[in-house]
């Protein structure tokens, strides 16, 4: 995996709903595409995507991790709140039950507001294509 330029993916919460694994493979086939190596943080094998690294991590290594990507993007989970911390630019993916409006991470304190992004899939279910669309052409 090439450290120096690769993306987070985080696809798995228990706390939302999940979005169908073939949004997650389109935005895998894409950004490798765009040339970026990507890192699948997952617990269930069931939900590993063809043409990443998945090293099982610990916290403090996802941690570590998320902090030398160059986007993290993940469903809205636990772990994702926590990675946004290390200045990463962070794409949450929310599906339904209004939880942006109750839970959005920009109010978590000492965030950079400016490098979160947050999208309710069950509302918008093109903001893959917007996530792609932002990274590719920055």
């Amino acid at each position: 995996m090439n450290l120096e330029n690769f993306i987070f993916i985080s696809p798995e919460s228990i706390s939302v709903r999940a979005v169908s694994i073939t949004h997650w493979e389109t935005l895998v086939r894409e950004l490798k595409q765009a040339g970026y190596d990507i890192y699948l943080n997952i617990t269930d094998k069931n939900n590993f995507i063809s043409g990443t690294k998945c090293f099982y991590t610990n916290i403090s290594e996802a941690f570590y991790l998320a902090g030398k990507a160059k986007y993290i993007i993940g469903m809205r989970s636990g772990i994702l709140e926590m990675l946004a911390y290390t200045g990463t630019e962070t794409f949450a993916v929310y599906n339904g039950d209004n939880r942006i409006k109750r839970n959005s991470l920009l109010k978590l304190p000492s965030l950079n507001n400016d490098k979160i992004h947050e999208f309710d899939y069950s509302i918008n279910n093109k903001c893959f294509t917007q996530i792609i669309e932002n990274i590719i052409n920055g």
